[in-house]
């Protein structure tokens, strides 16, 4: 199994459904972050590249940043907590009083 999936992208797109970012999958970790390298050097477009373990289910996140390829820190872009999620209240919108679901002229 190629364990190791490489996106990239101009903008945060992954969380809009992503297959178009995904670039290829190689084996080993050292393969992807050579990847990463000589991705980064002709993209002059990328925002972001991300190597995503499918083993572990955890991803490295490199940002561009004054012409440089950075790492981000874990907390930069970590999802929330199963446990905050879980504990999170539901958003629901509020109904408007005495609307009515009919435009105004409607008739």
């Amino acid at each position: 199994m190629k364990r190791f999936a490489i996106f990239c992208g101009s903008y945060n797109s992954l969380m809009m459904g992503g297959a178009k970012d995904f670039k290829e999958s190689v084996h080993t970790e050292e393969q992807a972050l050579e990847r990463v390298k000589e991705i980064a050097k002709p993209e002059a477009f990328l925002d972001w590249i991300q190597i995503f373990d499918k083993k572990t289910d955890k991803a490295r996140n490199f940002k561009f940043y004054r012409g440089e390829l950075k790492e981000q820190e874990p907390d930069e872009c970590e999802r929330p907590s199963k446990k905050l999620i879980a504990e999170a209240e539901p958003q629901y919108a509020k109904p408007l009083k005495n609307s009515s679901l009919s435009p105004p002229n409607a008739g």
